[in-house]
């Protein structure tokens, strides 16, 4: 008989493995199998191993801070320290096996059939394979405060190096804390096809904390890679609060916030996972750390600080420097393999215009330096075929690094003549003023700009964006916006009321905030039905395909 939602729900909160649901479920005809391709065979590593009904002790070091000294805890102890045990691993395996073809139909069903266009799975006895480029679906980058000049390029995780999650997960002896360990490498993979990383960087710090994360809560790492450090809880908006965010390597489910009955969870443990209300074990996310997994409860393979298996990179070039100063306020992808990244630093606006083919990564350059350009050469990889243990690639060099204009955002900018050197908005654009719109002056608009839109934002929290200015048809011929002057553009709407006006900021809290303009060079004006709403994200969406160049400027107002 077919499968019903809530049994595929109680299935993924096993992690795909064994569940109480067999009598109640038939298999459906099988997809065809996944063919055994490539070499993926690394140095055989030390393991986890799994529990058995008989030996249900485990070790945590999850709530310790990184000096402290290892404990060893038994369930009954971690109830003591945390107020909610592990499952034990009777509590898990005595129940009938699901197969895996049920399995990965459970997994298309609920999470990442969303994503589709950018997602595949298949599955074997022993894994679900989940193939992806890496890329999101959103915007990419943009709100992060520290960066490494890193740029999000489309990865290679296909065929055997696709990700593996384990369609029989077991609780692990000795589980392992994501406090102090795996720091390199993901612990997890969202459903849409995003690999999660540790909430500690490689250096141990907490990644969000220390501005390196965008407005979804990821970045660029080393090898150019895009990834999370906190829970995608924004893939709720596509999936359902209901439905899994992502899954743990060890093959356990993750949960956004709430359990998928709406309820608050109650009796986390170190790893925030539970045995939730249906009786099985999954994680949760939260809004303070470790956001997601703190850790492998499951048992997985770890070697070198990462478990394994798990895609290998093939960086493309070195991984960069840090830029201090550097706050990227926008990301336009002009095409599935041109985008632009723009960030201000010193109260300027730059830019990286950048183009990644099969064949090549060719980067422009619009930085304090000037006009520059650097191409790499991309190594192919042939399809399906991973590299899990071979020796890491030599360092990637540039075959050119010559002085030429940056086709794109070259000498663009944008300013106001109501700010001093310091960036400060004066108060009377603000409500503690009279609320006008700020004076905006631009120059060197790029050549065939057909129109011109503007944008004003604040980024209060991870995911949570406020706009305060929105104006599009912009004729080319406008250079300047003068002080609280509606006659020019169309006015869109604003995250604070119901008007088609500027609505000046007005923090809730003291101290410091920043606020972004930026002001969008466009090949075409943007198309809308006449019963659209014209905001920020979706006047963003109508000009991601004519965005010639952005030039924006940051201010700040302390209240």
């Amino acid at each position: 008989m077919p499968i019903s939602r809530r049994e595929l729900r109680r299935l993924l909160a096993f992690g795909f493995g064994t569940t109480l649901l067999a009598a109640c479920m038939r298999d459906q005809p099988p997809r065809p199998p996944r063919p055994s391709q490539g070499a993926d065979n690394p140095p055989t590593p030390q393991a986890t191993t799994p529990n058995s009904p008989s030996t249900a002790t485990a070790s945590l070091r999850a709530t310790m801070a990184p000096s402290q000294t290892p404990l060893s805890l038994t369930p009954t102890a971690l109830a003591t320290r945390t107020g909610a045990p592990l499952a034990t691993a009777t509590q898990l395996t005595n129940a009938n096996a699901i197969s895996p073809t049920t399995q990965a139909q459970a997994l298309r069903a609920l999470g990442f059939d969303a994503f589709a266009d950018v997602v595949s799975t298949s599955q074997d006895d022993t894994y679900l394979y989940i193939e992806s480029n890496g890329l999101p679906r959103h915007p990419m980058m943009i709100g992060i405060r520290s960066w490494q000049q890193q740029l999000p390029l489309a990865q290679t995780y296909r065929g055997s190096n696709a990700w593996k999650v384990p369609l029989h997960p077991h609780p692990a002896v000795n589980p392992v804390s994501a406090r102090n360990a795996l720091y390199r490498g993901a612990i997890a993979i969202a459903v849409n096809g995003v690999p999660i990383f540790n909430a500690l960087n490689n250096r141990g710090d907490d990644a969000y904390l220390a501005g390196e994360l965008d407005n979804w809560g990821g970045h660029a790492g080393r090898a150019d890679d895009y990834h999370y450090h906190i829970a995608p809880l924004h893939l709720q908006a596509f999936i359902g609060a209901d439905q899994p965010i992502a899954y743990a390597l060890d093959g356990y489910a993750i949960y956004g916030l709430l359990e998928p009955n709406g309820a608050e969870p109650v009796g986390l443990d170190a790893f925030n996972g539970h045995i939730g209300p249906d009786g099985v074990y999954h994680y949760h996310a939260s809004k303070t750390y470790p956001y997601i997994n703190g850790g492998m409860y499951g048992q997985v393979t770890v070697q070198d600080d990462q478990i394994e298996p798990q895609p290998r990179l093939d960086p493309i070039r070195q991984p960069q420097q840090p830029l201090p100063g550097a706050v990227i306020t926008d990301f336009i992808t002009h095409d599935a393999t041109h985008s632009t990244l723009v960030y201000t630093l010193n109260g300027q606006t730059y830019s990286i215009d950048y183009e990644h083919t099969a064949s090549a990564l060719n980067l422009q350059f619009h930085d304090a330096s000037g006009d520059h350009t650097e191409s790499y050469a991309v190594r192919s990889r042939a399809a399906g075929a991973g590299n899990a243990g071979a020796a890491p690639p030599p360092a990637p060099q540039p075959t050119t690094s010559e002085s030429q204009p940056v086709t794109s955002a070259t000498g663009f900018t944008v300013r106001s003549s109501a700010v001093a050197s310091d960036m400060a908005l004066p108060a009377q654009y603000t409500c503690d003023g009279n609320g006008m719109s700020p004076p905006i002056e631009w120059a060197n608009t790029p050549s065939g700009t057909q129109s011109l839109a503007l944008v004003m934002h604040h980024v209060a929290g991870v995911g949570d964006v406020h706009w305060y200015w929105v104006v599009y048809n912009i004729p080319p011929t406008i250079t300047a916006i003068a002080a609280n002057d509606r006659s020019i553009g169309t006015y869109g709407g604003n995250s604070v009321n119901p008007d088609l006006a500027y609505a000046p900021p007005c923090s809730k809290g003291p101290g410091r905030k920043e606020y972004t303009i930026s002001l969008y060079a466009l090949s075409a004006a943007p198309q809308f039905s006449a019963n659209t709403k014209v905001d920020r994200d979706t006047l963003l969406a109508a000009i991601s395909d004519r965005t010639l160049a952005v030039a924006s400027i940051t201010l700040s107002y302390t209240r």
